[in-house]
């Protein structure tokens, strides 16, 4: 009786293992993904950002309306995927120059 609990035990800490471990690299990919995504979104942000301080669009046609609501678009992504990541690097270029 005593062999059968070890038995058990010791295929539920194996499965319990192998399963803990699939599931970090899954995690980890994910984690990548999304740090990914988020520095996609933020430079994509900053050079729209840039782009807006130039004026290039006129804001009655129809690109400027296009490119303002992209604009739009991006600041909710920015502000959702967190702009505190990069205030520090922001704050360090901006010092660079």
């Amino acid at each position: 009786m005593f062999v059968i609990l070890i038995i058990l035990l010791t295929i539920c800490l194996t499965v319990s293992t192998y399963l803990c471990v699939v599931l970090h690299k899954k995690v980890s990919v994910y984690e990548e993904w999304v740090f990914d995504t988020t520095r996609s979104v933020h430079d994509t942000w900053k050079n729209m950002r840039e782009l807006d301080k130039q004026e290039m669009f006129e804001k009655d046609d129809e690109v400027g309306l296009i490119f303002n609501e992209l604009k739009s678009l991006l600041d909710n992504l920015n502000e959702k995927v967190g702009e505190d990541i990069y205030a520090k690097e922001e704050n360090d270029d901006e010092n660079s120059y």
